[in-house]
């Protein structure tokens, strides 16, 4: 497992993929994390996918990712729209592309969600501590 990049040295990466040098790409990534060949070069390879077509301004791209960290993926395509005046459907899979990249570069800051699974077996069992308490 590798360590998580940070914003700076994911900055870094961008710019070595925009001037055409995926192997120093590779490299520093490998630098930065400890992580072996392979991985390094498929977390380059969906950087590399994930990259915008569009330029944010960074006011906006700090705002969408703090929608995203807090959950709020609506706000944030609706933020993105504004910015780039783009349509619904290229705002949302630009979003889903700078999601999937801030989940990889942070993914200690994205809480796993238990579902309904675990509220239902939560009132099962209260519901069952009821039942015995009664009788």
């Amino acid at each position: 497992m590798s360590a998580p990049l940070s914003e700076t040295n994911l900055q870094k990466i961008r710019a070595l993929l925009a001037s055409k040098n995926k192997i120093g790409a590779i490299q520093f990534y490998r630098t930065c994390t400890g992580a072996e060949l392979a991985e390094s070069k498929d977390a380059i390879e969906k950087i590399e996918g994930n990259t915008q077509a569009v330029d944010l301004p960074a006011d906006k791209l700090n705002e969408i990712n703090q929608c995203l960290l807090s959950g709020n993926k609506i706000a944030a395509i609706k933020i993105y729209r504004s910015a780039c005046h783009t349509e619904l459907k290229d705002s949302k899979e630009a979003v889903d592309r700078l999601e999937r990249e801030l989940r990889m570069a942070y993914p200690e800051k994205f809480s796993e969600k238990s579902g309904c699974v675990s509220v239902l077996i939560a009132m099962v069992f209260l519901a069952d501590l009821a039942f015995y308490w009664i009788a």
